[in-house]
C-alpha cells in the first residue's frame, strides 16, 4: 500500500472540493468573551479584546488551503458548502480528519491505519467505510484543521 503526502497536485477543482488559496489578511473584530450554552451568565458591560479569525484558524499560512465541501458523507459535522481549512504541513496520524486523494478524486474522511490497510471512515452511517489494502494508492493530501459553516439554521431545533 502506498500512503503518501503528495505536494505535486496543483489542480484547483475536483469532484469533492473546490480549493481556494487563502489571502491572509488581519481583521480584528471585537471579542465579547464566552457565551453560555447552558444557563445564562451576565454580559460584559464593554468589550476590550479583539480577535483575528485568520490567526485562530491558520497555523501555517504557506501550506494552508480552503476547500468548499460537497456531499453528505461527513454530515452533520460538515454540510455542503462548509469551508474546510486544510493544512498540508500537519503530519497525519490515526483519528484525524483528512483530505485524501484516491483513484483520481478527493474525499474527506477520518483516517485509520492498521497493519496492512488504511480505512477512510465517514461520519454519516449511510455512507460506506472505505478500506484500502496493500497495493492501493491513498494520498493523504492534508489534514482538516477547522470547519467553517456559515449556513447555521436559524430556527429552533426539534427535540
Amino acid at each position: 500500500m502506498k500512503v503518501s503526502i503528495n505536494n505535486n497536485i496543483r489542480t484547483k477543482e475536483f469532484q469533492e472540493f473546490e480549493f481556494l488559496i487563502p489571502e491572509y489578511s488581519k481583521v480584528e473584530l471585537p471579542f465579547c468573551g464566552s457565551i453560555s450554552c447552558g444557563f445564562p451568565s451576565p454580559a460584559d458591560d464593554f468589550l476590550q479584546e479583539t480577535l483575528d479569525i485568520n490567526s485562530l484558524l491558520i497555523r501555517h499560512k504557506e501550506s494552508t488551503f480552503y476547500a468548499r465541501a460537497s456531499g453528505y458523507s461527513l454530515f452533520p459535522l460538515v454540510i455542503p458548502g462548509s469551508i474546510l481549512i486544510v493544512d498540508r504541513s500537519v503530519e497525519w496520524s490515526d483519528d484525524l480528519l483528512a483530505a485524501c486523494y484516491v483513484d483520481g478524486e478527493f474525499t474527506a474522511k477520518w483516517i485509520k491505519k492498521e497493519k496492512n490497510k488504511i480505512t477512510l471512515i465517514p461520519v454519516n452511517d449511510e455512507f460506506p467505510i472505505l478500506e484500502y489494502k496493500e497495493g492501493s494508492e491513498v494520498i493523504i493530501w492534508g489534514i482538516i484543521t477547522a470547519i467553517v459553516n456559515n449556513k447555521v439554521r436559524m430556527s429552533k431545533c426539534l427535540r
